[in-house]
């Protein structure tokens, strides 16, 4: 995903979050270092956010908001754990983590990061695709606005005075040629 992303770390800040829900179901360490994986996941995705917003025009509606829902199920992740820690021993927090319903949780933010990833993938795929057409568009208009003032210039030659407009056409041509071999 890091070749088709804006920002080369939103691949990496997506990849954190992945593991550290599969961290949280195979919990073997304590706590505060779950704590920590979590808050530094959401202060990746902060650093995202802020880089957007300080390069407004380098990031789409679509792929911002894939990002803010990213941030918020980060953010309440670490909230979860940092409540758990405060009140419960290791054990209590292993036996709360293996419980059914905490399962279920955490396969829910994981089905929710993968679908994340897929939605940013795909919102930065199509802004490729339309930022391409649109250049693709852009070059005919300009190949069309060359054969049309070739023409012109073909129609209205001006007595000739040694070779001069010859050459403009001769060089508009050969512009054409050059033109016409660009995607």
């Amino acid at each position: 995903m890091a070749n088709c992303t804006p920002f080369p770390y939103v691949s990496t800040a997506l990849g954190a979050g992945v593991a550290l829900l599969e961290l949280i179901q195979m919990v073997g360490k304590s706590s505060d270092d779950l704590i920590y994986l979590a808050e530094s996941v959401v202060t990746i995705m902060t650093l995202l956010r802020d880089e957007m917003e300080a390069h407004p025009t380098t990031e789409s509606r679509n792929f911002r908001r894939v990002c803010t829902e990213f941030e918020v199920h980060l953010t309440q992740i670490s909230k979860d754990l940092q409540l758990m820690s405060r009140n419960w021993s290791s054990s209590k927090f292993r036996k709360y983590l293996n419980s059914q319903n905490i399962r279920d949780r955490i396969d829910q933010f994981t089905r929710q990061v993968n679908d994340l990833r897929a939605n940013a993938t795909f919102i930065v795929a199509t802004g490729a695709r339309l930022d391409v057409a649109s250049v693709a568009d852009d070059v005919a208009t300009v190949k069309v606005g060359m054969v049309d003032l070739q023409r012109k210039l073909a129609n209205q030659r001006p007595p000739f005075d040694g070779g001069a407009p010859e050459r403009v056409l001769h060089d508009l041509a050969r512009y054409e040629e050059d033109s016409s071999s660009m995607p």
